[in-house]
């Protein structure tokens, strides 16, 4: 990861520039390997259809994300990532916001 967006969706899961993603698992899918921008990209659309909005009701997308972090320390995250109906005022697009497991809490906090 080269950059991350200050008020962003990977800034609120935790990302910082350097981090590699190694896997994405979303719902009750197989986890993805990411072994390229291609790979990232089918995980985000995958997202995004798990979030799509049913009968008005808010939809959101569990996943399990293990990245290595610049010292080499693997971290798993794990949440849902919730479809927003308030849109991005610069590019226009649909934010999406990041609810943590609750033992992904504790495990911060140690």
């Amino acid at each position: 990861m080269q950059a991350v967006a200050p008020s962003g969706l990977g800034s609120q899961l935790g990302l910082n520039p350097g981090d590699v993603i190694n896997s994405l698992k979303v719902g009750s899918k197989d986890e993805r390997p990411i072994n390229s921008p291609a790979d990232l990209s089918g995980g985000l659309i995958e997202i995004f259809n798990a979030t799509m909005a049913k009968d008005n009701k808010e939809q959101a997308a569990n996943i399990v994300l293990k990245i290595l972090q610049r010292g080499e320390k693997e971290k798993t995250i794990e949440g849902a990532i919730i479809r927003t109906d308030l849109f991005d005022r610069a590019d226009g697009a649909t934010l999406y916001e990041f609810r943590p497991n609750k033992r992904d809490d504790a495990k911060k906090s140690r």
